[in-house]
């Protein structure tokens, strides 16, 4: 009698938690073991010699985060554009009878800017626009072409105005300063039966991840050393091509994961974790991953 194996597949199939993370055979199954991480060890690994001085990377470490910090005029010009923006989509909102094509409801502010961790010549500050009916192509555009008219009669140049539209959402800029809206929907929008130039669900799957991602930052992320180490490995991504490929999201949870302290609350000093992320295995490939709330599998770094 032939017994069943209790699911199906070959005998020496590897198990995939998540039905869409499985590799189908293009290469062996990556190994979630976390790397293992000194300071967290340091309990059962008591260093042999003294510490090391950190002060001179201290020192380094501040002053380019000094040089990487945006400037107060730059912050000025960003927040005038996301404020007129904002309450030109809050009229809208009020005024809308429910049935219009580009029914708004609700607006989120993402983004560096939401999260306090801009850098310097960052100008893009970015919003996630909730529809109440799944997007379409046109009504973006009418949307984007409403507030356009709107902020010429906030006595803005007309000739100093840019608006961009794409299949994800608009670029609205005024002179160097830039506001990007991703169009989403909300979920109970998902049921409803599939039109001819709708968003496509991965624009809509991005603008909820923003949104969830800058909730978890605020509820997670209030120390500033964790936001100067953002900025650092923020630096370090546009200057070294390995570090390109990383998402600012991966940043978030590797400079989170990195500066918090063993059995506290508290976080590390910013020399200790910035060797964190560097030493401890989290960049070295099929050793390191990073868990996401949002997640079932794994985000690797590499």
């Amino acid at each position: 009698m032939h017994r069943g194996r209790g699911r199906r597949g070959r005998r020496d199939a590897p198990y995939h938690p998540h039905p869409r993370r499985r590799s189908h055979g293009h290469g062996p199954p990556r190994l979630a073991h976390q790397a293992f991480d000194l300071w967290q060890a340091e309990e059962f690994f008591p260093r042999a010699g003294p510490s090391p001085d950190n002060d001179a990377l201290t020192k380094a470490l501040i002053a380019r985060h000094t040089q990487l910090l945006p400037r107060p005029s730059q912050q000025t010009q960003v927040t005038d554009l996301v404020t007129k923006v904002t309450a030109i989509m809050d009229n809208l909102i009020v005024l809308q009878t429910g049935h219009e094509e580009h029914a708004i409801e609700e607006l989120r502010p993402v983004g560096n800017h939401k999260q306090g961790t801009a850098m310097v010549n960052d100008q893009c500050a970015e919003l996630v626009v909730l529809f109440k009916v799944w997007p379409t192509v046109k009504c973006i555009e009418k949307l984007s072409e409403l507030i356009v008219e709107n902020l010429r009669e906030m006595e803005v140049p007309s000739g100093s105005i840019t608006m961009t539209n794409d299949k994800a959402g608009f670029t609205i800029q005024v002179e160097t300063c830039q506001v990007r809206c991703h169009a989403s929907t909300l979920p109970e929008s998902w049921l409803e039966p599939t039109l001819p130039g709708q968003v496509e669900v991965r624009d809509i799957e991005n603008g909820l991840a923003y949104i969830r991602h800058t909730r978890w930052f605020e509820e997670n992320v209030t120390q500033t050393g964790t936001r100067m180490l953002i900025r650092l490995l923020s630096d370090i991504g546009s200057r070294i091509t390995g570090f390109k490929h990383l998402t600012p999201w991966m940043l978030v949870l590797l400079a989170h994961q990195a500066s918090l302290a063993p059995g506290r609350r508290d976080t590390l000093p910013i020399a200790q974790a910035f060797r964190c992320v560097l030493e401890n295995g989290h960049l070295v490939i099929g050793a390191s991953f990073l868990n996401s709330v949002f997640c079932i599998c794994s985000i690797y770094v590499h």
